[in-house]
Formats: structure tokens, sequence, C-alpha cells
């Protein structure tokens, strides 16, 4: 587990790629790398970017950000399929919670997608609230 730094944005953005590919976005946000670049060159400016090294590659990644007046939000955390269950994901959590309490942070929040619930239950987090989405077109149908 390391720091990310500029050089690594070229093996985020393949890594981010195969997240979204694999976990497609709900479809009113644009996660595109030409979108949200800037943001992950952001992220990696402010320290809050880690990969996971394999022997020959990384093998996963997590986004991190103070927000809110006590927290920090992980925004993306990934591992390659071949390599869950190893223990990355949570090495990952782990350096976001000391780049958390690094800024003066007692909380860690994110919104999970449905299929990473499984792995968020093993931690202690929390759940705080619920993300709902309807189109809008039922809703007025309704």
């Amino acid at each position: 587990m390391r720091l990310a730094g500029a050089t690594d944005l070229g093996a985020i953005k393949t890594l981010r790629d195969e997240f979204y590919s694999e976990f497609p976005p709900p479809p009113w946000r644009d996660e595109s790398w030409e979108t949200r670049k800037s943001d992950v060159v952001q992220v990696v400016r402010r320290g809050g970017a880690f990969v996971a090294q394999g022997r020959q590659d990384p093998v996963g990644y997590a986004l991190a950000w103070p927000e809110g007046i006590n927290a920090v939000k992980l925004g993306d955390l990934y591992v390659r399929p071949q390599h869950r269950g190893r223990g990355v994901g949570g090495a990952l959590v782990r350096a976001v919670a000391e780049f958390a309490r690094a800024q003066g942070a007692a909380y860690v929040h994110l919104t999970a997608n449905l299929e990473a619930l499984r792995f968020y239950d093993r931690l202690p987090f929390v759940e705080q609230s619920r993300n709902l989405a309807a189109p809008v077109a039922k809703l007025l149908e309704h």
C-alpha cells in the first residue's frame, strides 16, 4: 500500500476504468475520465489517493478527500477481481482512515454501490442514510 503520486495517474485511470466498467455508475452521473480527471489530480495532490501495488502492477486504489465538518469521503475503492479476498480492500480502507486521522477527521463516510455492501458490512461502517433514485417519467406517471 502506498500513497499515490502524479506518476500513478495512468494506473489510477486504468483501475478507475475497470471499476466503472464492472460497476457502472448511475445514469445521472458522468464518471468518465475526461470529466473527473481534474478531481482525481486534486485528490492525488492533497494526499488522498492510495494504490495497492501487486508484484508488477497496481491491483487496487482508493480516493478520499475532506468533506463536511469532521469527515473524509471515501469516493472510490476498487480492487481487481483476482486480488479480492486477500485483504487489499481492507488495507486501502485503513490507508484512508490514516489519512482521515491526519486531517483531524473523526469519520470516514462513503456511498456504496449495492455490490459492495457485503464488503463494507464486514467493517465497522454503519448505515446513516439511503440514496434513492427514480426516473422523472415514472414519478410523473405515479
